[in-house]
């Protein structure tokens, strides 16, 4: 209950503040910012996926914080030493780095 009052409290300063700039961060979790920009990506990008359900950009950037949490839990855990994890973090930078090759 403390936490989820933080993170509102810690949202609503900082979208409060936002207004002030081109791509405001609109939410803090553990050090790691979330933009505007990135919300909107990530809300643009959900709403080509998701067909049978609405999309909201307060579900976006719930997910966003949901996975920055679980991203920083993760590395607290030290599954970012794990060499299966390690493994497909390299799978992935290949990958991306065919496509970028390709563009």
């Amino acid at each position: 209950m403390y936490l989820k009052s933080a993170l509102i409290f810690t949202l609503l300063l900082t979208f409060i503040s936002a207004f002030a700039e081109k791509n405001p961060v609109i939410a803090t979790v553990n050090g790691t910012k979330i933009t505007l920009k990135e919300l909107d990506a990530n809300y643009q990008s959900a709403k080509l996926y998701v067909t049978d359900k609405v999309v909201t950009k307060d579900q976006v950037l719930q997910e966003l914080i949901n996975r920055s949490l679980g991203i920083h839990k993760a590395k607290k855990e030290k599954l970012d030493r794990n060499p299966v994890v390690k493994s497909k973090m390299e799978d992935v930078l290949y990958h991306r780095s065919e496509e970028h090759t390709s563009e």
